[in-house]
C-alpha cells in the first residue's frame, strides 16, 4: 500500500468529505436536498425582500434601519422554517426500504457536497497562496482539480482576473503530487486537459 504523509490541506479534505458522508447518512437525501434548497431560497429572500421590508418599516419609525440587519433576520428566520420543514418531511421516510434508500442517497449527496466544499477550499488556498506548503505538499488536494477546471471554463475570460494564473501554478503542483502518488501505484498519470 502506498501511503504518503498528509499535510493540513489533505486533512481538511478528509474531514470535509468524512463529515459530509456521515451527515448525509444521518440526515438522509430528502432532508439534505430540502435544506440546500432552503439555504438558497433564504439567501434570495434576504437579498430581495429585505429592502422592501426596510422601506415599509421606515415609514413608521424616525430612524434609519440598516438593510443588512433585516437581511440577516430574514435569512435566519426563513432558513429555520426550511430546516423544520426538512426534518418533518424526512421523518415520514425513515422506515424500511424507503428509509434505507433515503440514507443511501443522502450519503451520495453528502459526498458530492463535500467534494464541492473541498474544491472551494482548495480554490481559495490556490488564489491566496498558490505556492504555499499546503498546495506544494498536498496529495488529496489534486482530486479537486477536475471540478475547479470545469467551473473555471464556464467563468467569462474578463472575470477570471488573476485567479487563472494562480490556479495554473497551484494546479501544476497538485497534479504533480497525484502523478507521484500514482506512479508508485502503477496507475495512469495523465492529467486531464486544461481549460
Amino acid at each position: 500500500m502506498n501511503l504518503h504523509p498528509l499535510n493540513v490541506l489533505d486533512g481538511l479534505v478528509i474531514i470535509i468529505l468524512g463529515w459530509n458522508f456521515v451527515r448525509g447518512f444521518n440526515k438522509g437525501f430528502i432532508e439534505e436536498v430540502v435544506s440546500v434548497v432552503g439555504l438558497v431560497l433564504s439567501a434570495a429572500a434576504a437579498v430581495f425582500v429585505s429592502p422592501l421590508v426596510v422601506n415599509e418599516i421606515t415609514k413608521y419609525v424616525n430612524y434609519p434601519i440598516p438593510v443588512y440587519s433585516v437581511a440577516i433576520f430574514i435569512f435566519f428566520s426563513t432558513y429555520v422554517i426550511f430546516k423544520f420543514l426538512a426534518s418533518f418531511i424526512n421523518s415520514k421516510f425513515n422506515g424500511g426500504f424507503v428509509g434505507f434508500m433515503n440514507n443511501f442517497l443522502g450519503v451520495v449527496f453528502g459526498v458530492l457536497r463535500g467534494y464541492v466544499i473541498a474544491s472551494l477550499v482548495v480554490a481559495f488556498i490556490s488564489f491566496v497562496a498558490p505556492e504555499s506548503y499546503l498546495i506544494k505538499k498536498s496529495f488529496l488536494g489534486g482530486i479537486t482539480v477536475p471540478l475547479i477546471d470545469k467551473v473555471l471554463s464556464y467563468v467569462p475570460e474578463n472575470l477570471r482576473g488573476g485567479f487563472e494564473e494562480r490556479w495554473m501554478v497551484a494546479r501544476g503542483y497538485l497534479w504533480e503530487n497525484i502523478k507521484k502518488w500514482k506512479e508508485k501505484g502503477g496507475e495512469d498519470t495523465t492529467p486531464p486537459s486544461q481549460p
